[in-house]
């Protein structure tokens, strides 16, 4: 056989594709290894580079097995093709991808030049801006309890911008669509309006464009030979000296002034509105305040590739795993299911009435969540574990995890902005039917590896394994488009994100040794075992792990810092 030919089979050979799995699951957790320790590759090709070798090796792989008609059902086919209508949407976006943002202000218009942009990126053939135009007519921000947290923020827009034929409503993950430019909001602000004059001559009056918002954030501009110093409190009170903010809402807006010139400081004062610092000639006045929100701009061909692409690699799974013929075995204790049934209507009923007092369901912060948790395994050894087998673990395991939950912050609050989709609901609905489905199937496997098993085990253990890929597949699915509406990318080098993949892999690994290699049911098992490890950290280790991850929602816990890829 000639090396050509004995490349090409080992390429498409059912043991480089498992291969190509465990590569993947070492790749995300390298670059988890370097979020952690907060290490930075001295290029990006070492992290882009193995990414691009590794997704093309496995198209060739793809590719290979598809001409060969390798994958016998139409579930496997149709997931597996799913995969070249995603990479066909990642180069298309790679080509003719448009992003930017802006900061406008409410009564201004933005007219689509380039230099009307704060950041521009293109694809590689795009050569400049799509025709974009639009005038910020309302800013409409509203705050829980006076504190810097948003339950809504909204912009309305009129566009074109010189004679508004239509209005819309945009918000932060999404709104208008202009000549297939979506538009988001990314963020929102304060100006403070000064006139500086200087022996009565006017040298500057208008917005000062400093980052001033959050209350009490300090700015600097220079206007002329002066150097400001500011810090804006948008409702602010002076109390023995000291100046302290008391709500969100621009009602009394204070402004701390300092001045230099040539590098010596002149003065510096507290002005309220209409009141004016005086040193020597130079005369500032604080006129009040203008909201502001950046927009961001994407417009990208390939989305829709790419969507198309997750639609059917779902219809593929579904239509591969309901090859699975149901068990319907009603045997078990009659006590226990009593109890579940008790149980499930008792905290069904408490999640009903925290839904309807919050307006969401329980998806926010870490109480919610072990709620959301408990409440899944108790409806999943109701409703899969027909028999009873684990019923008594799934109530201790459930019992746990609400006694965790109860330890935070257990007040109710509106949902954040961020988060306000439905597709965020079902992204949340999805992660929790993979958790239950994965829980069962990890203690089936342990029953079978440490105990031995009969017919019910391995089953609770494959479907557990297969359902749960499905729902696993699904939260994803819905999680990164919504990201693409909230953040314009489907991707957003979030180590949730990583651990993610690292799960879906180590969850991918003993499905494909099952179908591919026929592994026996006692080598499946260690490897649902090491995913569920995977699985408890993504769902319940985030919080104590010196990350900046979007997927934290508990206050006391959540941290913010710059993601780098």
């Amino acid at each position: 056989m000639s090396l050509y030919k004995r490349v090409l089979s080992a390429l498409a050979s059912k043991r480089f594709s498992l291969l190509i799995l465990k590569i993947g699951v070492a790749y995300f957790l390298l670059l988890l290894i370097l979020w952690v320790t907060g290490l930075i590759p001295p290029t990006l090709w070492m992290v882009w580079g193995p990414a691009i070798l590794w997704f093309t090796l496995f198209l060739i792989n793809l590719t290979i097995s598809l001409v060969t008609k390798r994958y016998i059902f139409k579930g496997n086919l149709l997931f597996h093709m799913a995969f070249l209508l995603v990479a066909a949407g990642l180069v298309t976006s790679y080509l003719f991808r448009f992003e930017g943002s802006a900061i406008v202000m409410e009564g201004e218009s933005f007219l689509g030049e380039e230099d009307g942009y704060t950041t521009l990126s293109y694809g590689l053939l795009r050569d400049g801006p799509p025709p974009l135009s639009f005038r910020l007519e309302e800013i409409t921000p509203g705050y829980w309890r006076d504190e810097l947290y948003f339950v809504r923020l909204h912009a309305l827009i009129g566009y074109p911008s010189w004679e508004p034929e239509r209005r819309s409503l945009v918000r932060l993950n999404g709104g208008a669509r202009i000549h297939g430019v979506r538009l988001r909001l990314r963020g929102f602000g304060l100006f403070p309006v000064l006139r500086v004059e200087r022996r009565g001559v006017t040298i500057y009056d208008g917005p000062v464009r400093a980052l001033v918002f959050p209350p009490g954030s300090e700015d600097a501009v220079e206007i002329g030979a002066y150097r400001l110093s500011l810090r804006l409190f948008p409702n602010g009170v002076i109390e023995d000296g000291v100046v302290r903010n008391i709500g969100m809402e621009a009602i009394n807006p204070l402004l701390m002034v300092g001045v230099e010139w040539l590098g010596r400081g002149l003065i510096s004062g507290i002005l309220q509105p209409g009141e004016t610092l005086r040193a020597g000639g130079l005369a500032i006045t604080f006129r009040g305040v203008r909201e502001w929100v950046e927009f961001g701009m994407v417009m990208d061909p390939g989305e829709w590739l790419v969507f198309a692409g997750f639609l059917a690699a779902l219809v593929g799974l579904l239509l591969r795993m309901a090859r699975i013929p149901p068990r319907r075995d009603w045997n078990g204790l009659l006590s226990l299911r009593l109890l579940l049934v008790l149980l499930v209507v008792i905290e069904g009923f408490y999640i009903g009435e925290r839904w309807a007092s919050t307006g969401h369901p329980p998806i926010l912060g870490t109480f919610e969540e072990s709620l959301a948790s408990s409440f899944t395994i108790l409806a999943f050894a109701l409703l899969f574990d027909r028999a009873n087998r684990f019923t008594l673990p799934a109530l201790v395991f459930a019992g746990v995890t609400l006694l965790y939950g109860l330890n935070f912050d257990t007040t109710e609050r509106p949902l954040v902005i961020s988060e306000q989709s439905y597709w965020v609901y079902f992204h949340v609905l999805f992660a929790w039917i993979a958790y239950g489905f994965y829980t069962f199937s990890t203690m089936a496997a342990f029953y079978l590896r440490w105990r031995g098993g009969d017919g019910y085990v391995e089953e609770m253990m494959d479907r557990g394994l297969l359902m749960g890929f499905i729902a696993q597949s699904t939260m994803f699915f819905f999680g990164s488009y919504y990201s693409s509406r909230l953040h314009g990318r489907w991707w957003m080098w979030d180590p949730v994100e990583y651990l993610f993949v690292i799960s879906w892999f180590l969850y991918a690994i003993p499905i494909h040794g099952r179908i591919l290699f026929g592994w026996d049911r006692r080598r499946v098992a260690p490897w649902i075992l090491l995913a569920s490890v995977g699985t408890l950290i993504l769902y319940w280790g985030l919080i104590y792990f010196p990350w900046a991850t979007y997927h934290v929602f508990d206050p006391q816990w959540k941290t913010h810092r710059g993601l780098v890829p």
